[in-house]
Protein backbone atom coordinates (compact mmCIF):
# COMPACT_ATOMS: atom_id res chain seq x y z
CA UNK A 1 0.00 0.00 0.00
CA UNK A 2 1.34 3.66 -1.05
CA UNK A 3 0.73 5.70 1.36
CA UNK A 4 0.65 10.06 0.57
CA UNK A 5 0.63 12.80 2.83
CA UNK A 6 0.38 16.58 2.74
CA UNK A 7 1.98 19.12 4.82
CA UNK A 8 0.85 23.04 4.31
CA UNK A 9 2.91 25.99 5.41
CA UNK A 10 1.18 29.05 5.92
CA UNK A 11 1.12 32.38 7.82
CA UNK A 12 -1.44 33.22 9.99
CA UNK A 13 -3.34 36.62 10.76
CA UNK A 14 -0.14 38.08 13.18
CA UNK A 15 1.94 36.83 10.03
CA UNK A 16 3.83 33.78 12.15
CA UNK A 17 4.30 30.88 10.02
CA UNK A 18 1.98 27.64 10.78
CA UNK A 19 2.04 24.57 9.98
CA UNK A 20 -1.21 22.15 8.60
CA UNK A 21 -0.53 18.24 8.05
CA UNK A 22 -3.28 15.70 6.73
CA UNK A 23 -4.10 12.44 7.91
CA UNK A 24 -2.19 9.54 5.87
CA UNK A 25 -3.54 8.68 2.67
CA UNK A 26 -3.33 4.66 2.38
CA UNK A 27 -3.25 3.39 -0.82
CA UNK A 28 -2.47 4.04 -4.74
CA UNK A 29 -0.50 7.86 -3.76
CA UNK A 30 2.16 6.84 -6.06
CA UNK A 31 2.83 9.61 -9.28
CA UNK A 32 2.20 7.34 -11.84
CA UNK A 33 -0.62 8.00 -14.52
CA UNK A 34 -3.02 5.55 -12.51
CA UNK A 35 -1.90 6.83 -9.06
CA UNK A 36 -3.28 9.08 -6.53
CA UNK A 37 -0.17 11.27 -6.39
CA UNK A 38 -0.58 12.19 -9.71
CA UNK A 39 -3.63 13.65 -9.36
CA UNK A 40 -2.27 15.52 -6.53
CA UNK A 41 0.79 16.85 -8.35
CA UNK A 42 -1.51 18.09 -10.84
CA UNK A 43 -3.34 19.97 -8.31
CA UNK A 44 -0.29 21.66 -6.09
CA UNK A 45 1.04 23.09 -9.12
CA UNK A 46 -2.67 24.93 -9.44
CA UNK A 47 -1.71 26.61 -6.27
CA UNK A 48 -3.44 27.63 -3.58
CA UNK A 49 -4.55 31.25 -2.41
CA UNK A 50 -5.13 30.36 1.28
CA UNK A 51 -5.26 27.84 4.01
CA UNK A 52 -9.38 27.67 2.96
CA UNK A 53 -8.47 26.37 0.07
CA UNK A 54 -6.43 23.73 0.65
CA UNK A 55 -8.64 22.13 3.05
CA UNK A 56 -12.06 22.35 0.85
CA UNK A 57 -9.26 20.47 -1.77
CA UNK A 58 -8.35 17.53 0.97
CA UNK A 59 -12.19 17.12 1.74
CA UNK A 60 -12.79 16.53 -1.89
CA UNK A 61 -9.64 14.61 -2.70
CA UNK A 62 -10.79 12.17 0.67
CA UNK A 63 -14.24 12.44 -0.06
CA UNK A 64 -13.52 11.05 -3.66
CA UNK A 65 -10.68 8.35 -3.06
CA UNK A 66 -11.06 7.81 0.34
CA UNK A 67 -14.01 8.38 2.85
CA UNK A 68 -12.03 8.65 5.69
CA UNK A 69 -14.46 9.73 8.92
CA UNK A 70 -11.64 11.04 11.50
CA UNK A 71 -10.42 14.34 11.02
CA UNK A 72 -8.56 14.72 8.52
CA UNK A 73 -6.49 17.87 8.42
CA UNK A 74 -4.98 19.58 11.92
CA UNK A 75 -2.40 22.67 12.74
CA UNK A 76 0.50 21.29 14.01
CA UNK A 77 3.31 23.37 15.76
CA UNK A 78 5.95 25.04 13.77
CA UNK A 79 9.03 23.53 16.23
CA UNK A 80 8.70 19.92 16.19
CA UNK A 81 6.29 17.39 14.69
CA UNK A 82 5.46 14.17 15.28
CA UNK A 83 3.21 12.02 13.90
CA UNK A 84 3.94 8.21 14.67
CA UNK A 85 7.70 7.70 12.82
CA UNK A 86 7.77 10.91 11.54
CA UNK A 87 9.54 14.15 12.76
CA UNK A 88 11.12 17.08 11.74
CA UNK A 89 11.91 20.44 13.22
CA UNK A 90 11.48 24.10 11.91
CA UNK A 91 14.79 26.68 12.38
CA UNK A 92 14.06 30.09 10.56
CA UNK A 93 13.30 29.05 7.38
CA UNK A 94 14.73 25.77 7.39
CA UNK A 95 13.01 22.25 7.94
CA UNK A 96 15.05 18.61 7.90
CA UNK A 97 13.44 15.27 8.40
CA UNK A 98 14.81 14.19 11.54
CA UNK A 99 16.79 11.08 11.62
CA UNK A 100 16.07 10.72 7.93
CA UNK A 101 12.95 8.70 9.42
CA UNK A 102 9.09 8.14 7.29
CA UNK A 103 6.15 6.98 7.90
CA UNK A 104 4.06 7.92 4.61
CA UNK A 105 5.63 6.77 1.43
CA UNK A 106 5.16 10.16 -0.30
CA UNK A 107 4.76 13.68 1.55
CA UNK A 108 3.46 16.56 -0.46
CA UNK A 109 4.66 19.87 0.69
CA UNK A 110 3.04 22.68 0.14
CA UNK A 111 4.64 26.54 0.64
CA UNK A 112 1.81 29.06 1.18
CA UNK A 113 3.92 31.18 3.32
CA UNK A 114 5.44 34.76 2.08
CA UNK A 115 9.42 33.27 2.02
CA UNK A 116 10.82 30.71 0.17
CA UNK A 117 11.74 27.54 2.75
CA UNK A 118 14.53 24.70 2.90
CA UNK A 119 13.94 21.51 3.41
CA UNK A 120 17.06 19.04 4.15
CA UNK A 121 16.40 15.84 2.30
CA UNK A 122 18.37 12.62 2.51
CA UNK A 123 19.57 13.44 -0.83
CA UNK A 124 19.95 17.04 -0.65
CA UNK A 125 18.97 20.70 0.59
CA UNK A 126 15.59 21.13 -1.29
CA UNK A 127 14.62 25.32 -2.06
CA UNK A 128 10.31 25.42 -1.88
CA UNK A 129 9.60 29.16 -3.34
CA UNK A 130 6.71 30.92 -1.47
CA UNK A 131 3.40 29.56 -3.12
CA UNK A 132 5.89 26.36 -4.33
CA UNK A 133 5.77 22.79 -3.98
CA UNK A 134 7.77 19.70 -3.87
CA UNK A 135 7.18 15.73 -3.06
CA UNK A 136 9.42 13.35 -1.19
CA UNK A 137 9.68 9.71 -1.35
CA UNK A 138 11.04 8.08 1.30
CA UNK A 139 12.38 11.96 2.43
CA UNK A 140 14.32 12.04 -0.67
CA UNK A 141 13.28 14.66 -3.28
CA UNK A 142 11.61 13.37 -6.23
CA UNK A 143 11.95 15.84 -9.36
CA UNK A 144 8.23 16.44 -10.56
CA UNK A 145 7.02 19.40 -12.62
CA UNK A 146 6.32 21.08 -9.55
CA UNK A 147 9.04 24.12 -9.18
CA UNK A 148 11.37 23.59 -6.69
CA UNK A 149 15.23 24.29 -6.39
CA UNK A 150 17.10 21.42 -5.43
CA UNK A 151 21.19 21.79 -4.26
CA UNK A 152 22.83 18.39 -5.05
CA UNK A 153 25.85 18.77 -4.50
CA UNK A 154 27.30 16.62 -1.55
CA UNK A 155 29.79 19.70 0.14
CA UNK A 156 26.70 21.82 0.37
CA UNK A 157 24.84 19.30 2.14
CA UNK A 158 26.65 18.06 4.56
CA UNK A 159 27.42 21.97 5.89
CA UNK A 160 24.22 23.06 5.96
CA UNK A 161 23.23 19.70 7.38
CA UNK A 162 25.99 20.02 10.12
CA UNK A 163 25.01 24.48 10.54
CA UNK A 164 21.70 23.01 11.10
CA UNK A 165 21.89 20.83 13.63
CA UNK A 166 24.62 23.56 15.86
CA UNK A 167 21.40 25.96 15.31
CA UNK A 168 19.14 23.65 16.70
CA UNK A 169 21.05 23.81 19.76
CA UNK A 170 21.37 27.44 20.58
CA UNK A 171 23.68 28.64 18.16
CA UNK A 172 22.92 31.62 15.84
CA UNK A 173 24.25 31.15 11.68
CA UNK A 174 27.24 33.44 12.34
CA UNK A 175 28.28 31.26 15.25
CA UNK A 176 27.09 27.89 13.48
CA UNK A 177 28.75 29.13 10.28
CA UNK A 178 32.56 29.63 12.16
CA UNK A 179 32.28 25.67 13.77
CA UNK A 180 31.06 24.26 10.47
CA UNK A 181 33.34 21.40 8.52
CA UNK A 182 35.20 21.55 12.50
CA UNK A 183 33.15 18.49 13.92
CA UNK A 184 32.98 14.56 12.25
CA UNK A 185 29.48 14.37 14.57
CA UNK A 186 26.28 16.59 13.63
CA UNK A 187 25.34 16.12 17.08
CA UNK A 188 25.47 18.57 20.29
CA UNK A 189 25.45 17.83 24.05
CA UNK A 190 25.33 20.98 25.36
CA UNK A 191 26.26 25.19 24.85
CA UNK A 192 27.83 27.29 27.21
CA UNK A 193 28.21 30.61 27.52
CA UNK A 194 31.52 31.06 28.17
CA UNK A 195 34.71 28.91 28.81
CA UNK A 196 34.51 29.33 32.35
CA UNK A 197 30.74 28.34 33.03
CA UNK A 198 32.01 24.86 30.89
CA UNK A 199 34.80 24.40 33.10
CA UNK A 200 32.57 24.86 36.14
CA UNK A 201 29.66 22.47 34.21
CA UNK A 202 32.64 19.59 33.93
CA UNK A 203 34.27 19.79 37.23
CA UNK A 204 30.20 19.61 38.68
CA UNK A 205 30.05 16.21 36.74
CA UNK A 206 32.84 15.10 37.78
CA UNK A 207 32.69 15.67 42.23
CA UNK A 208 28.98 15.55 42.06
CA UNK A 209 26.03 18.51 42.08
CA UNK A 210 25.80 17.92 45.97
CA UNK A 211 28.92 19.05 46.50
CA UNK A 212 28.95 22.23 44.53
CA UNK A 213 29.17 25.68 46.32
CA UNK A 214 29.37 28.78 44.09
CA UNK A 215 32.28 30.13 43.95
CA UNK A 216 33.60 27.39 45.54
CA UNK A 217 35.41 26.21 42.78
CA UNK A 218 38.71 27.70 41.42
CA UNK A 219 38.38 27.93 37.80
CA UNK A 220 41.64 28.86 36.83
CA UNK A 221 43.50 26.54 38.83
CA UNK A 222 41.23 23.19 38.35
CA UNK A 223 38.57 24.45 35.17
CA UNK A 224 40.91 25.02 32.31
CA UNK A 225 42.58 21.88 31.91
CA UNK A 226 39.43 20.59 31.43
CA UNK A 227 37.78 22.23 28.57
CA UNK A 228 40.95 21.27 26.59
CA UNK A 229 39.07 17.87 25.77
CA UNK A 230 38.70 17.38 22.25
CA UNK A 231 35.00 16.89 22.22
CA UNK A 232 34.51 21.33 22.87
CA UNK A 233 35.67 24.21 21.00
CA UNK A 234 35.56 27.85 21.58
CA UNK A 235 33.93 29.55 19.28
CA UNK A 236 35.64 33.50 18.11
CA UNK A 237 31.52 34.76 20.58
CA UNK A 238 33.49 33.20 23.69
CA UNK A 239 30.85 30.51 24.05
CA UNK A 240 31.67 26.64 24.26
CA UNK A 241 29.98 24.08 22.27
CA UNK A 242 30.48 20.13 23.58
CA UNK A 243 29.97 17.22 21.15
CA UNK A 244 28.70 13.66 22.54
Amino acid sequence: MTRGTFVFLTNDAKGNRVIYMTTEFNGGMYLDDDGYGKEVVDRFEEGFDNLEQFKAYVKCFNEENFQYSEKIVWRITKKEIENDTFTFDGVDNFYKFADWSYHSDYYFWYNNTNDDIEVLAKNGVVNINANGAAVFNYCDFMETKLDSGFTTESADFAEEAEIYSFMNAGLTREEAEDISGYSYIHEIRGVYDDIEDYGRSMIMESIGVESWLEGYIDFERYGRDAVDDDGSKLLCSGRVITYL
